[in-house]
């Protein structure tokens, strides 16, 4: 026994009758630790999981949409983690309207216990939701344990239509590297409303353990402390101050955050299921992210074909699915509502059927019901339309671009790619039989396609198609663009960059988007207007 499988053995039940059941007492911080460095994906270097050294939490608390099916809510949940039960929670919050002396409390608490395969001991998820905030304006939210205040941070309610917004997008992102903590840092400084992630979300397989290594470190983490030589006192350090230490930013307390799920967040699992034998800890993706319940459920129709799915021992799936609840499979699609945008998620992996009437149809009559919003939008990690060279033949995402065009998307972003890419405007037909999704991942869709060149984001800002975005450099190891790619006749990409992290930035404002694309180094890469 190696001594990785030494200490493994102290943290997870061993299957093996010839190994034994060894059940040593370790934290569980140490636990997922090794967890990561078995798999390969974390060095002792990046590990400090700092968050769950916490006395009270495991995970701190982060801002999320909520389960809530209606897409324009009003509220929001706000979720974090402890390593024990038994507790009495209570979240008491204020805004500008709030009176004097008073304080409002979460109308509800759930606690549910994350019992995940292979872990010793369960963790529990508690979620407070508030029903509703003055939409785009700031609150103060606090969080007690046992009636003593253990949290306290600045919240950013939703906006509504006709309010101004700034969004961040950026996909492939937590590796708990360099390049990702650089471009955090210009994404606080950026002060955006929302964040979206596009995918790939938690390196290498999405696994619980390295959601707690790569993830929230780098987007939860506390503001650092500095200790007075005079008074002996400990203080929060400056912006300017935190921003140069360059570990990571206390986002998520603060920024509502919305996931999309990617290929690594399946553990790179297509058509033969996530394995929960072989990655214990996998689809954390379903246990973190509290997000629209309104795409579409489980089915025997779906599962296997259009559903992510499991596999690996019954007992195994069957703990969790009761750790991840109703999120598991349904919160891989939904849609919702900020400001003037309607945003639409998407699963894209192997085991998608867009040729499936009914996921079809779920999308035509999510769009359709948008048509009242200024702008749409949709969001997934497998761009349809890509010439980043490591994944430029996966390309079935296509087969939705005549719904997009029918109920009049005007950007599809997308991450998968390593790099970022801005296409014309422009329309797509598929020929004739390219309407049949074929296996594995090289999915030639082949089509004619309609370029708007005339549109140059400048002067002429009105575009005739779909604005197609790769934001996929977020953090992870960047990947090379197809240069033959790049010069082919009828090329329908005109930005492109493989070689700097970079985010996007979206300034919302009524009938016009003003775009940028910004390094991590703070430099302005493109930026373009939308208008209507």
């Amino acid at each position: 026994m190696s001594a990785v499988q030494f200490c493994l053995s102290a943290i997870f039940k061993i299957d093996n009758q010839k190994s034994g059941s060894l059940m040593f007492k370790v934290s569980r911080p140490f636990a997922l630790l090794l967890a990561a460095i078995s798999a390969g994906v974390l060095t002792v270097k990046s590990a400090a999981p700092s968050l769950a050294a916490d006395q009270f939490f495991f995970i701190k608390p982060y801002l999320q949409l909520g389960f809530e099916a209606k897409k324009d809510s009003p509220g929001m949940d706000i979720v974090w983690f402890s390593e024990e039960a038994k507790h009495k929670w209570q979240l008491r919050y204020t805004t500008a309207k709030t009176k004097e002396g008073k304080e409002s409390v979460a109308e509800t608490i759930t606690e549910r216990m994350i019992s995940l395969p292979g872990f010793v001991a369960p963790y529990y998820k508690v979620t407070a939701h508030i029903a509703k905030l003055p939409a785009g304006q700031t609150f103060n939210y606090k969080v007690f344990r046992d009636e003593k205040e253990v949290f306290a941070a600045t919240g950013k309610a939703r906006k509504e239509s006709g309010q101004a917004c700034r969004i961040a997008i950026f996909g492939d992102c937590g590796i708990n590297g360099e390049g990702q903590k650089k471009l955090a840092k210009h994404i606080a400084k950026s002060d955006p409303d929302l964040i979206v992630i596009p995918g790939d979300i938690a390196y290498q397989f999405g696994r619980f353990s390295e959601y707690v290594s790569n993830f929230f470190p780098v987007y939860n983490l506390d503001p650092a402390k500095v200790l007075d030589p005079v008074s002996g006192k400990t203080s929060t350090v400056s912006s300017a101050t935190a921003e140069a230490n360059g570990d990571g930013y206390p986002l998520m307390r603060s920024i509502l955050t919305a996931g999309v799920i990617g290929n690594h967040d399946i553990a790179l699992s297509g058509m033969t299921g996530t394995n929960l034998n072989k990655f214990p800890d996998a689809l954390g993706y379903f246990i973190f992210w509290n997000q629209p319940l309104n795409g579409f459920g489980d089915s025997k129709e779906l599962q296997g074909k259009s559903l992510p799915y499991l596999a690996g021992d019954p007992n195994r799936q069957e703990l969790f699915k009761k750790s991840a609840g109703d999120a598991f499979p349904r919160g891989a699609n939904y849609s919702f509502d900020y400001g003037d945008v309607h945003f639409t998620a998407l699963d894209g992996n192997y085991y998608m059927d867009w040729t499936n009437p009914k996921l079809r149809t779920w999308l035509a009559e999510d769009l359709k019901g948008a048509q009242s919003k200024t702008w749409r939008i949709l969001v997934m990690h497998h761009p349809p339309f890509l010439i980043g060279a490591a994944h430029e033949t996966e390309q079935r995402m296509r087969l939705i671009t005549d719904i997009a065009e029918k109920y009049k998307v005007d950007m599809m972003i997308a991450g998968h790619a390593h790099c970022y890419e801005r296409s014309y405007p422009f329309t797509f037909a598929p020929k004739d039989g390219a309407k049949t999704l074929t296996m594995p991942t090289e999915e030639l869709v082949a089509g004619n396609f309609t370029l708007d060149k005339d549109y140059d984001g400048v002067k002429k800002t009105k575009p005739k198609g779909i604005i197609y975005v790769v934001s996929g450099a977020g953090g992870a190891r960047l990947y090379p663009i197809n240069q033959q790619a790049i010069t082919a006749p009828g090329s329908y990409m005109c930005k492109w960059d493989c070689s700097t992290h970079s985010f996007s930035s979206l300034d919302v404002d009524g009938k016009s988007i003003t775009f940028r694309q910004i390094t991590e180094d703070g430099k302005e890469l493109d930026k373009f207007v939308i208008t209507k």
